[in-house]
């Protein structure tokens, strides 16, 4: 069976948002990533990563998934928060740099909140 991930709130950092005005070819990859993503299609994310989001997924537990998809100049990083009695579903796309910067991995990400734009 194909999980497909129904994206309703995504967010894209001021980087990606300018990024993809100014280029067409990166435009093209953030969509086939995205793409990627509601498939459940990890990209380049670690295995114990990938293992914890398909387990996130078929459990239908709480938690954040994170994917990171290679880029020859701009790797990114998709990541969305679960919330299931909230009833949050958020992603952010953001540059895998940005990812970095904030001091992010998968075990901090959920202690951060992010507005449109990725910022804390």
């Amino acid at each position: 069976m194909i999980t497909v991930l129904k994206l309703n709130d995504v967010n894209t950092t001021l980087i990606i948002d300018r990024m993809t005005d100014n280029d067409p070819d990166f435009w093209e990859f953030v969509r086939r990533c995205r793409l990627k993503y509601t498939k459940c299609e990890w990209g380049d994310t670690d295995q114990e990563q990938k293992t914890f989001n398909d387990r996130l997924i078929s459990k239908r537990r709480d938690g954040w998934l994170l994917a990171k998809y290679s880029h020859s100049k701009f790797p990114i990083c998709i990541m969305t928060e679960i919330n299931r009695v909230e009833e949050i579903y958020k992603t952010t796309i953001m540059l895998e740099s940005e990812f970095n910067a904030k001091g992010m991995n998968r075990y901090s990400c959920k202690q951060q909140k992010y507005n449109r734009h990725g910022e804390v």
